[in-house]
Order: C-alpha cells, then sequence, then structure tokens
C-alpha cells in the first residue's frame, strides 16, 4: 500500500488482515465481498487496487464450474416455536420437493454443478444430503466456528441434527468448509453498520463465492413466504439474489409441506 496516501485514505490494518487471510485461504468470493464492503469508504478504492491483483490471481488457478445453486431456507421448528414455520413433520415432503427442484436444475443447465449453502438444522443440511444424494458436490459456508454455529442454528432442533451436521463436516473435509467470523460481531472496521449483521454477511458471502466459481448460478429457497425471525434469513437472500444477477428457482413453500398429508400443488411457485 502507498504509505504517501492520507491515512483516511488507507486501510485499517484490521481490513488488511482480512485480505490476507482471504488470500491466504484462497477465498475468492471473500475477496470480492471486501471489495464490494469498502466502496463506502474513503479508502475503498485504494483497497480495491490492493486486492485486484490477488482476486485475479485466484480466478486464473480456480477450477471454474459451469453452474452454482445456491440455497437458502428456515430451519427446523423449535419444539416451543409459537407458529410453525417448518415443522419437523413435514422434513420427509421438504426432501422430496428439493430432490424435484435439483434434479430440475441439472437438466436446465449443462456442465458441471455444485451447490453452496449455511448448515443449519432443516433446510441447509436438507439441501446438502439432497446433493449428496444426487452425486453434487457442495460447499459450506459457516458463519460462526462450528461449536459456536451447532449451539445457534443446530442444537436446537435437536441431537439428531448435530449428528448430521458432523457427518457432513466429516464427509466434505477441511477443503470445502469455511467459516467467516470468529464471533457474531461484524469487524471493528466497518464501524457503526446499520441493518447489517453477521448473517446478511454470510449471504451475502455466498453469493460471491457463487460468482467467483461459477459462469451460471441459480438461488433454490424453502420458504414461508414472510420475513424472518431476524436479519440474514431467507427473505434478504431471496431480495437480494436478482441484483447480482442470480436466477431464483421455482421457491419450495413450506406451507405447502406442513400439513400432515403432502399438499397436492407442493410444486407451486413462481420465480421471485
Amino acid at each position: 500500500m502507498n504509505s504517501t496516501l492520507p491515512p483516511a485514505n488507507q486501510p485499517p490494518e484490521a481490513f488488511l488482515a482480512e485480505v490476507r487471510a482471504a488470500i491466504e485461504r484462497r477465498q475468492g468470493g471473500m475477496l470480492a465481498l471486501l471489495v464490494a464492503e469498502s466502496e463506502e469508504f474513503a479508502w475503498g478504492q485504494a483497497a480495491k487496487r490492493l486486492i485486484a491483483p490477488a482476486l485475479a490471481k485466484l480466478q486464473e488457478s480456480q477450477p471454474s464450474f459451469d453452474h452454482a445453486i445456491l440455497f437458502t431456507g428456515h430451519m427446523i421448528d423449535a419444539p416451543a416455536r409459537p407458529h410453525p414455520r417448518f415443522p419437523a413433520r413435514a422434513e420427509p415432503a421438504a426432501r422430496e420437493a428439493m430432490l424435484e427442484r435439483l434434479q430440475q436444475q441439472l437438466q436446465t443447465v449443462a456442465g458441471r454443478t455444485f451447490g453452496i449453502a449455511g448448515g443449519a438444522s432443516g433446510g441447509d443440511l436438507l439441501f446438502h444430503e439432497a446433493c449428496q444424494e444426487l452425486g453434487v458436490e457442495t460447499l459450506l459456508r459457516l458463519t460462526l466456528p462450528p461449536e459456536q454455529y451447532i449451539a445457534t442454528s443446530i442444537a436446537p432442533a435437536g441431537e439428531t441434527w448435530v449428528r448430521r451436521f458432523h457427518a457432513l463436516t466429516e464427509r466434505l473435509g477441511p477443503s470445502r468448509i469455511a467459516v467467516l467470523s470468529e464471533s457474531g460481531d461484524l469487524p471493528a472496521w466497518m464501524g457503526a453498520k446499520p441493518h447489517y449483521d453477521v448473517w446478511q454477511r454470510t449471504n451475502l458471502w455466498i453469493v460471491q463465492d457463487a460468482i467467483f466459481l461459477a459462469r451460471q448460478r441459480t438461488l433454490l429457497a424453502l420458504w414461508d413466504g414472510k420475513p424472518g425471525d431476524g436479519p440474514g434469513g431467507t427473505q434478504h437472500l431471496i431480495a437480494a439474489a436478482p441484483g447480482f444477477g442470480i436466477g431464483v428457482a421455482p421457491t419450495i413453500w413450506t406451507s405447502g409441506l406442513a400439513s400432515e398429508e403432502r399438499q397436492p400443488d407442493v410444486r407451486r411457485g413462481e420465480s421471485l
């Protein structure tokens, strides 16, 4: 970095540390996210110039996929949830619908496809398992280190889901797993950033990873059609995807899965 730049135009050391970590881990999507996040700062252009050569070098050496299928969806309802959204009894129907959607996507885009998602109970883990059944490799993106992630996003659904998460991480191995943050706080270099948190950041990280790795991208969602319990949920990624040129597959509506018997129109759903 040019030391003659005024301090206000120099990226802070904490930001540069994230850049170095992303380069070391060969995380092109994270580098692209850091470029986007730095744009609002006076030092944003300097950051972009710094990151561009490393991003280009990674792009040249990175295996290219024809298609990325991103997933977003609800966790299985906790037992005490007052208003059902994705009850446990709907899991078999959700799995069947997910397999159908994935098969449709594999027929739509020829070539090498991969899936990318978080690892929460419910939709995320069902997505990874369905991809495995269809022979589609996946990448796992965790907001927090595994033990913290389990406590926030898996354990409330029960020990069976925790075991399924461990089975997934053992199958994928370290090369296909990445962690966004050591804590639930945004990096200090961002300062106060209203309406943005680590869960929204994770969504945008997954988007940037998919853009970096594949020529065509599609989002698959398991959704009840309502705002989430907090920021960074399913609705956020569905709303953001088109702005990044990501197609949105017909939604799997949890309202059609939640009854005791599967509804005949579970395949309904329009591109959003």
